[in-house]
């Protein structure tokens, strides 16, 4: 009887450890295979290009006087930069749900496609008869051959969706002048005359309103 106890003991033994064995092997595989093919919920790896999400990721902190995320890259290499946020073409890169804080230190060059230099404020040039710029906002640049009566007036931005008036300067006695876009998309064609039909170098008053 002791005998046929012992063999029973031993069966279940076995059975047992082969449970228990099949059970550490599944473990193993699904956890391994989880953690290989499931990016979601899974630990976000430092130094690696391969962290990968088909869900939100979200951080939700309370933090008093600070930010709940902050970035630093101290290097000085050429081109290091704290963060980098790329999407397709047309999409926006970030979103915000304030309009009247203010991002510090934020330097916007452009804002719907104009240049920070332009944005509320006309830009202007006040010319001599021989293209030399009097003054000037909107850092432009004159081309003029001499007694040309042609000026190209290069404005630093884009001001192809402006609009251009010119005027000849006092005390220049009467004349015509006329202003016009070029194939460059920053440069304004001022062509001055004493009539119609005699273009004469002459001071004039350009504005883009922009």
């Amino acid at each position: 009887m002791v005998r046929s106890v012992a063999r029973k003991v031993a069966w279940v033994g076995r059975t047992a450890s082969m449970v228990f064995g099949l059970a550490l092997v599944l473990a193993l595989v699904f956890g391994m295979a989880s953690m290989a093919f499931g990016a979601n919920g899974g630990n976000f790896i430092l130094g690696s290009l391969n962290n990968t999400a088909t869900a939100i990721t979200k951080l939700t902190g309370t933090v008093g006087g600070g930010p709940a995320l902050q970035v630093s890259n101290p290097s000085t290499t050429t081109g290091s930069r704290a963060l980098d946020l790329q999407v397709a073409t047309g999409k926006a890169p970030i979103t915000v749900n304030s309009t009247s804080g203010k991002a510090t230190n934020l330097n916007a060059d452009k804002l719907d496609g104009k240049d920070s230099t332009t944005i509320g404020r006309e830009l202007f040039a006040v010319v001599a008869p021989d293209g030399t710029l009097i003054r000037a906002r909107g850092n432009p640049t004159v081309t003029h051959a001499p007694f040309s009566a042609d000026y190209f007036v290069k404005f630093g931005s884009n001001i192809s969706n402006c609009a251009y008036t010119a005027t000849i300067a006092a005390p220049q006695p009467g004349g015509d002048v006329t202003a016009a876009p070029t194939a460059d998309s920053s440069t304004v064609h001022v062509v001055t005359s004493v009539s119609v039909d005699t273009a004469t170098d002459m001071p004039f008053h350009l504005i883009v309103a922009c």
